[in-house]
């Protein structure tokens, strides 16, 4: 089993080289269908090459599950006994305080929850993980060591800022 520190490692790294540099600029900027699935993808692929089992709305391969994409384990009996990750993902601007999508995530129970959101610059994306990381802390069902890694694409640069927070 993969400790969550290295785990959110692993994720950090991919976020940064498929997304980093301006990469996701140049996704982003062919449409929110394409970007999504983009973003799946990479999450997908590097959930298989960690050996977990996938799944994410829109794959066609395994039920839904009430997240963007979460990765599972089973046990032999076909239990789910594991969810090393839940993503979700929001690539509009909101005024909101903290996005309903990403409340999913602070009530969910995972290794790592992965954030994907959008800011409208790196100011906005500091303030917006604050936020995020505020929401984690004051919600009652939050333990010591929950793990969240936020990956904001800020408009002003075309870039992302990914950053890891341990609650």
């Amino acid at each position: 089993m993969i400790e969550k520190s290295e785990l959110a490692t692993q994720i950090v790294q991919a976020a940064q080289e498929a997304f980093g540099g301006g990469k996701f600029g140049e996704i982003r900027g062919t449409g929110r269908k394409p970007t999504t699935a983009a973003i799946k993808q990479t999450f997908h692929d590097l959930g298989i090459k960690l050996g977990y089992r996938t799944a994410w709305s829109g794959s066609g391969t395994d039920a839904e599950w009430k997240y963007d994409l979460v990765w599972y384990e089973e046990d032999k009996d076909g239990y789910t006994i594991r969810l090393p990750l839940i993503l979700e993902s929001e690539l509009q601007l909101t005024k909101d305080t903290v996005d309903q999508d990403y409340v999913k995530l602070v009530a969910g129970r995972a290794d790592v929850r992965v954030w994907l959101s959008c800011a409208a610059n790196a100011s906005d994306a500091h303030e917006r993980i604050r936020k995020c990381e505020t929401q984690a802390r004051r919600f009652a069902g939050s333990l010591p060591g929950d793990t969240y890694v936020f990956i904001i694409f800020e408009w002003a640069t075309r870039d992302v800022i990914v950053e890891t927070r341990v609650i």
